[in-house]
């Protein structure tokens, strides 16, 4: 399975121009806006629109057949109107088997409800920016995560990491794992002393390839 995080346009990158028509007798150009209700029907028709290409384009390239299911979750970065600040919110979510999206005919289709019987959840208006639970996501809540400190600030070239004690070895290794994943996006969080006494590193890369979540044991230098 395929879990897609996706950033939708906000409903200020639909465009309200209409038309635009030249005038010759006053050698000036006329423009015709969207009423407001045609502009957010514009707007949730891309979202939806959005949503079942993209999962088409990825089935289609998949040609050794690895994905069996996506599962695509669309947010939009939009002010909260109740705030003023600005949120990252989910606003739809489907998910579908490829056997069962490829029997679709993307081309005659109405593509919200297409969206609504492949079983998404999305509002009823998506212009309403309304917050949903998506399907399906990555839980990085862990109850044995554990605040961390920092560690290469105190060694240099001649320390002994042989002989450096295991809890800040531990921390040294999430320390240097997360300065790695940090480049693409991703994060490092250490674990509470388990029963062997030791803290272990969790890693969240968000690579749609390699990524996923990423336990390591630095004692037994493994990684699953």
């Amino acid at each position: 399975m395929l879990l897609l995080d996706y950033i939708l346009p906000s409903i200020e990158d639909i465009p309200k121009l209409n038309i635009v028509k030249y005038v010759k007798s006053t050698d000036e150009f006329t423009e015709k806006y969207l009423s407001q209700a045609a502009h957010l029907k514009l707007f949730d028709s891309a979202i939806y629109q959005i949503a079942l290409r993209t999962i088409h384009e990825i089935f289609e390239a998949d040609v050794i057949d690895a994905i069996q299911s996506i599962n695509f979750n669309g947010f939009v970065n939009a002010i909260n109107p109740s705030t003023g600040h600005i949120e990252t919110n989910c606003i739809i979510s489907i998910q579908s088997l490829k056997d069962q999206f490829n029997e679709i005919n993307l081309s005659m289709i109405d593509p919200k409800q297409c969206f609504k019987s492949l079983k998404g959840v999305g509002s009823t208006k998506l212009s309403s920016m309304t917050a949903i639970r998506p399907i399906l996501e990555l839980d990085k809540a862990d109850k044995r995560f554990t605040d961390h400190y920092e560690v290469t600030s105190s060694i240099d070239s001649s320390s002994n990491l042989a002989a450096m004690d295991w809890e800040d070895f531990e921390h040294l290794i999430r320390e240097i794992f997360g300065k790695e994943f940090a480049q693409n996006g991703g994060e490092v969080k250490v674990t509470q002393a388990s029963s062997d006494g030791g803290v272990d590193a969790v890693a969240f890369d968000p690579d749609p390839i390699r990524g996923g979540k990423i336990e390591m044991d630095p004692k037994n230098r493994t990684g699953s």
